[in-house]
């Protein structure tokens, strides 16, 4: 009986019936369960797909089951689904994400790191704040361990890459470097 292996509270934090479906209701069709609406953000990582940033829950990360892509049914296992809010203080949006060793997550309100102590699971999840950098709703490109975006205002090429210094992620403005590629001719 899986209802057996589940904490008292696990019902209240996390509903059964979380498969993402497509229903359509008065001519318009809505991404369940509770109507969440359809994830933006997806990326493999560390065996799981995460979706991220559907209208329902713009900080929300859903990891899915090890290895079951398809499975978002959430437990209390290190390997079931899970769910993650990013702090939502500012209510930034999540606009894309990269794997790395940790997966970097730009929003409209900085980067995070996402990952867990050891690896992502339903109890092992956390996201730390790298940076104030704000990124547009583009597609990020990966060279090597560097993380290149465009600005919210679209204005700037930034970079996100690690410093070892202050063992954070930092973001830095290369628009300078060649300006030209920012300017419709």
């Amino acid at each position: 009986d899986v209802g057996a292996t589940k904490p008292d509270t696990f019902d209240w934090q996390y509903p059964d019936g979380n498969d993402w479906i497509a229903t359509a209701v008065d001519a318009a069709v809505y991404y369940w369960p509770g109507g969440r609406g359809f994830p933006t953000v997806a990326v493999v990582h560390q065996q799981r797909l995460l979706l991220m940033a559907n209208p329902g829950f713009k900080m929300g990360v859903f990891g899915s089951r090890i290895n079951v892509y398809r499975d978002f049914t959430r437990g209390p296992q290190d390997d079931d689904p899970f769910f993650f809010a990013i702090d939502t203080s500012d209510a930034p949006v999540i606009r894309w994400a990269e794997a790395q060793q940790h997966l970097i997550i730009g929003t409209s309100g900085g980067d995070y790191s996402f990952g867990g102590e050891v690896t992502l699971t339903p109890s092992d999840v956390y996201a730390q704040k790298q940076n104030n950098a704000r990124s547009n709703a583009s597609k990020a490109v990966t060279i090597n361990t560097d993380v290149f975006y465009i600005e919210q205002g679209k204005e700037k090429v930034r970079v996100s890459s690690f410093d070892d210094n202050l063992k954070a992620r930092t973001s830095a403005d290369i628009s300078l470097i060649a300006e030209n590629l920012l300017h419709v001719r």
